[in-house]
């Protein structure tokens, strides 16, 4: 397969993986079922993509044993000829074919090292998906934006209102382990572990990640406080660290929608053939 064609092919593969999930929002999808059709739509791609080159490596090796079969049927033909010229003629027939299948093994193997890690990392993206479903996200809540209201909505002068969302981030090296039991034969042994963070397993609006906000209101003088703290949700004092602020009056914590689960959502409708996704 030509570097272009390949490029092409997985440039479909990941415009097909942001417009699906938008094409089944249209359509009023819960997000659990919409994720899940998703996931099962590239898993059947990804096995289209990864069995076209595994194909194109098998015919050529396949007519390189062709052309090895017909050597040894002519060194035959030749040996058990009464014929001389005859015998000569398969004789130089099977030079010939002997010729095309080393010239055809050698392509097959040039074609077998070029193709086989692309093979590997599609394999590997089916693996990551599997893996998603099943494994809960593991990480650690840090901010991702803060903001200072000043006293919009506060019940009495002088107090200050702020608000910090908190969005779980993954933890680097303890999601999709190609190592976990529950995967069966896919291991480290015959995937390539490197390739998995090299691909997206879905559009990222699929999966929603647990947002926590803070919302705090302190107590001080008119201007006092100017901004929001980065770490806590309170509002920061004037010139003093993000995490200082005192005066505290009360805060409150509100936890965002769970991440979708897709565990209880089939994604076959057949689980054995894996020919049709549910609808």
């Amino acid at each position: 397969m030509s570097t272009l064609k390949w490029k092409i092919q997985v440039a479909t593969l990941f415009v097909f993986t942001v417009t699906a999930p938008e094409a089944a929002a249209t359509k009023g999808e819960d997000e659990a079922t919409q994720a899940s059709r998703t996931i099962c739509h590239e898993l059947q791609y990804n096995t289209v993509l990864a069995n076209k080159p595994q194909a194109t490596v098998n015919s050529a090796y396949r007519e390189a044993n062709t052309e090895g079969d017909l050597a040894t049927a002519h060194r035959l033909a030749a040996l058990y000829t009464y014929d001389r010229h005859k015998a000569l003629g398969h004789q130089a027939l099977a030079a010939i074919a002997e010729s095309y299948a080393r010239t055809k093994i050698k392509a097959a193997e040039e074609a077998d090292a070029k193709i086989t890690p692309a093979i590997i990392a599609l394999r590997d993206r089916a693996a990551r998906l599997y893996v998603l479903r099943q494994k809960p996200m593991q990480g650690t809540a840090r901010p991702a934006s803060s903001s200072y209201c000043d006293s919009q909505g506060t019940p009495k002068a002088g107090t200050h209102h702020c608000n910090t969302v908190f969005t779980p981030e993954e933890a680097e090296g303890d999601n999709f382990s190609v190592e976990e039991a529950h995967l069966g034969q896919i291991t480290a042994a015959n995937v390539k572990p490197e390739q998995l963070g090299k691909v997206r397993p879905t559009a990222d609006a699929v999966f929603k990640k647990q947002t926590i906000t803070v919302s705090a209101q302190s107590q001080g003088t008119e201007g006092s406080y100017s901004s929001a703290s980065s770490t806590q949700g309170y509002c920061t004092e004037t010139n003093t660290a993000a995490d200082s602020a005192t005066n505290i009056l009360g805060a409150t914590l509100t936890i965002g929608e769970a991440t979708v689960t897709l565990a209880t959502q089939p994604l076959f409708d057949d689980t054995e053939k894996r020919d049709k996704c549910k609808k």
